[in-house]
């Protein structure tokens, strides 16, 4: 893996708000909201400090623009729009990736109710049956209001647990018995490919039984659909990084997960940008990588520096989404500091580093040419 580091590529760097003390707001994702020529910011939220067991929503910020919660406007609007009770059932909420289909909003994620929860606890053989993934979805009619959209999501069930398994997905931890837990952000990106469009979506893998602590071996996996984000799903693929093969040889210490991945905001139809955490024994960063098929990715380069957390993980993480306004200069990406759970100190706050689009340019040119898989490109990059 290259050492030299992309920070050379941010221009400026500032505070775009900070979540109120016992906020346990995590694992943020921004979507850009046409009609209304701003972004809404999505996480997941509830019980502090991990947002995890009971009570646990989608909560929902709608009046934002590239300051998020430096703004006031954006700060005060604030909402959940699912509900705690929804887990009795069934729920998203744990790592819902957010975009748009035909005039609907949609959230994917990992599968996740009590019943699961506490049939993992109890090492209980039902536990499969919770898992899989989840799709809400809701008229763009509905989804700007935050009250009557807490009651008009659709659910549908786009694989479940042994449907994933089938569909090989890589979950090596001895006691999850090769059925994906999918407890990490998800992503999701859609690109042009031909006259077609072509979705992909990205999930935490486990490519170990973790290190003697407990934890480790974390990576990303990808499954595509040709048709729509209902599917169908193709098999898991695990992503590559230049030259490094993450499984040859298995290093549970090393971790890329939580992945960020969306069509590139300044690229060539069909090319991708993707953000990653990354963590070994030595040092832990935010890296950014280039990709022309959705699975081969350039060299993972560290972006932005990060401090390493507990058990394998890293203390700040990638926003899910960025802003890159055609009137900008700049594409401004957002990484949340401090994220509740991961560490105990310091704020929770989200940071935002703009990048020149011109630099941006030059970088993915480079990273391009690496790719064989983008050389049918070459004649638009320079």
């Amino acid at each position: 893996m290259r050492q030299p580091s992309l920070s050379g590529l941010i221009s400026s760097t500032a505070c775009a708000g900070a979540f109120d003390p016992g906020d346990a707001s995590r694992y943020l994702t921004l979507i850009w909201v046409p009609e209304r020529a701003g972004v809404w910011l999505f996480a997941r939220n509830g019980k502090w400090p991990d947002s995890d067991e009971n009570d646990v929503v989608v909560r929902r910020w709608d009046r934002c623009d590239a300051d998020l919660l430096a703004a006031p406007a954006c700060r005060a609007s604030a909402h959940n729009v699912t509900a705690p009770g929804d887990l009795d059932s069934e729920n998203l909420a744990h790592n819902a990736a957010a975009a748009w289909y035909n005039g609907s909003l949609l959230l994917i994620g990992g599968r996740y109710n009590h019943a699961g929860k506490e049939f993992e606890r109890r090492n209980r053989p039902e536990r499969y049956r919770q898992r899989g993934v989840l799709l809400y979805e809701a008229p763009l009619a509905d989804a700007h209001h935050a009250a009557g959209l807490r009651r008009s999501w659709r659910t549908r069930l786009l694989m479940d647990g042994s449907q994933a398994a089938a569909r090989h997905c890589i979950e090596a931890r001895v006691n999850f018995r090769g059925r994906c837990q999918f407890d990490g952000h998800f992503s999701i990106a859609a690109r042009r490919v031909g006259t077609g469009r072509e979705w992909l979506l990205y999930a935490r893998a486990n490519i170990a039984g973790g290190t003697p602590a407990g934890a480790g071996g974390r990576h990303v996996q990808v499954t595509r659909s040709l048709i729509s984000p209902y599917g169908p799903w193709s098999d898991f693929e695990l992503l590559q990084f230049g030259s490094w093969n993450a499984t040859d040889p298995v290093l549970p210490e090393r971790n890329v997960y939580l992945p960020c991945v969306k069509r590139h905001p300044i690229g060539p139809t069909g090319v991708l940008l993707g953000l990653f955490p990354y963590y070994d024994r030595a040092r832990a960063f935010i890296g950014m990588a280039i990709s022309c098929d959705g699975v081969r990715f350039s060299e993972l380069e560290p972006f932005a520096t990060a401090p390493q957390g507990l058990l394998g993980r890293i203390a700040h993480l990638p926003v899910d989404g960025w802003i890159a306004q055609k009137h900008s200069e700049h594409v401004h990406f957002f990484i949340h500091h401090n994220v509740p759970g991961i560490v105990m100190t310091g704020v929770s706050s989200v940071v935002r580093h703009s990048v020149a689009k011109a630099a941006l340019k030059n970088h993915t040119g480079r990273a391009m040419r690496t790719l064989p898989s983008c050389a049918r490109f070459f004649g638009h990059v320079r």
